[in-house]
């Protein structure tokens, strides 16, 4: 029975060293549009200043504006977000407004704070609609 719960915690703990792991790969890539893209299609805010202060020992110098870099990629995440989902309800036939209400009110948005977008979620309900 002891086994359970260290179990259950080397799993947590190795998954929160994955991720970890994984944004300081991010980091060193020095990739800001990307890092920005991971975010906004993981449903996170946009957030740069707080991955910028991660990345401060890993970041690698690369040309541009990170920031205006990070809120492109972050942008166009998000669209991705919310088009994917507004995709599948399409092509479940879940009616429009019926799946948008769903999705605003689902834990994953509501935990995540995820900023929304109609328009993406429309469109990809369109196109999921249209394959249906």
């Amino acid at each position: 029975m002891r086994l359970v719960p260290l179990f259950l915690f080397l799993t947590l703990t190795l998954a929160g060293c994955q991720s970890t792991m994984q944004r300081i790969a991010d980091c060193e890539a020095g990739d800001w549009r990307a890092v920005g893209q991971k975010d906004g299609a993981a449903g996170e805010k946009s957030e740069f200043s707080d991955r910028k202060d991660f990345c401060e020992s890993y970041d690698k110098p690369g040309g541009g504006d990170a920031a205006t870099s990070y809120a492109a990629g972050w942008a166009s995440g998000n669209a991705e977000f919310w088009s994917s989902r507004g995709q599948a309800d399409g092509h479940a036939a879940i009616p429009l407004t019926a799946g948008w209400d769903r999705r605003t009110a689902s834990e994953e948005v509501r935990k995540k704070s995820t900023p929304l977008s109609q328009p993406a979620y429309e469109a990809g309900w369109l196109q999921g609609n249209t394959d249906y």
